[in-house]
């Protein structure tokens, strides 16, 4: 990535407590982070070299900030941060919607008024898209029923000029609830978290159908740990929306089994 949007009210609130020199490793980590949009390495000697950390006072700053920000990974072994996972996973999704954009000669235009599209690509009647504060509280009532029939009312829309039929954002959130009853309902579908699906979708041929997520649904829901029976690293039970399923690096560890019971092998 070439840049980041930097939040300064959160940055000042997580950051409250460090030192001027704990400031400078920290942004020296999170640059590379971005720069090269990989974890960043659990040695400490490769920490030292990316923040130029020379001086012993340089050394205990980039251990500090490394072990508060940049956890170790036990499933991968790297030094994650989640803020920066999400936000270059959206930095991809607006790439991958600029090229398809550009493969169609632009951005689309916008909708005359009683256009059958909605902005985000939806035709009518799918998850709605947030517009104004009033959507957003109606989206944020936990009525269940009002999101099955979101999600049912989903037109598929016509194939891609690539020939790929167009993701089924909804039929996907349907099979997603019914097969992983227990973790967090998804109220809001658009953005990035529509994005990523998209891509995950069209990336390979053997995704582009519903069988396969039923599939996909029916492993994750076999796993304790992606169901909330396992302790995570805060000694609390972790358990994923689909968001969290379809980003990129965690869809991979899903289907090459890293999150797979163990215990009964």
């Amino acid at each position: 990535m070439n840049y980041f949007e930097l939040y300064p009210g959160d940055y000042l609130k997580d950051t409250g407590r460090l030192t001027l020199v704990d400031h400078g490793a920290y942004l020296r980590l999170l640059l590379e982070y971005y720069a090269t949009e990989e974890p960043l390495p659990a040695d400490l000697g490769d920490l030292y070299v990316i923040a130029a950390a020379v001086t012993a006072a340089d050394k205990t700053a980039v251990k500090k900030v490394a072990d508060r920000f940049f956890p170790v990974d036990p499933e991968d072994g790297l030094r994650h941060n989640g803020r920066v996972d999400e936000e270059i996973e959206k930095a991809r999704g607006r790439m991958a919607a600029a090229r398809e954009n550009g493969k169609r000669g632009g951005r689309p235009k916008k909708n005359p008024l009683g256009s059958e599209e909605k902005p985000s690509g939806f035709s009518l009647g799918s998850i709605p898209v947030i517009e104004n504060e009033t959507q957003k509280k109606a989206l944020q009532t936990p009525d269940p029923i009002q999101e099955n029939v979101a999600i049912a009312t989903l037109s598929p829309g016509k194939p891609d000029d690539d020939g790929i039929p167009p993701c089924p954002h909804g039929e996907i959130l349907a099979l997603y609830h019914e097969l992983m009853p227990a973790n967090p309902r998804m109220k809001v579908w658009d953005g990035a978290r529509a994005a990523a699906l998209r891509t995950r979708w069209r990336e390979d041929r053997k995704r582009q159908s519903l069988d396969y997520w039923r599939r996909f649904f029916a492993h994750c829901a076999a796993s304790p740990f992606l169901t909330g029976k396992r302790e995570g690293q805060n000694g609390r039970p972790f358990l994923p929306g689909l968001d969290w399923l379809v980003t990129a690096g965690n869809f991979a560890k899903v289907i090459e089994g890293r999150y797979n019971d163990r215990s009964a092998a």
